[in-house]
């Protein structure tokens, strides 16, 4: 017999101002990230 899973969907929240916004799409946001090197303790 097959077994049929539900499609995944994932589920966000955000707390604005007090205020807990949930959703499940988001669009028009941008990313930005920094990067920190570190070096190998033993060098």
């Amino acid at each position: 017999m097959a077994t049929t899973y539900p499609l995944v969907k994932f589920h966000f929240q955000v707390e604005w101002g007090g205020t807990k916004i949930g959703f499940t799409e988001v669009s028009g946001l941008d990313v930005e990230s920094e990067v920190v090197e570190y070096r190998d303790g033993a060098s």
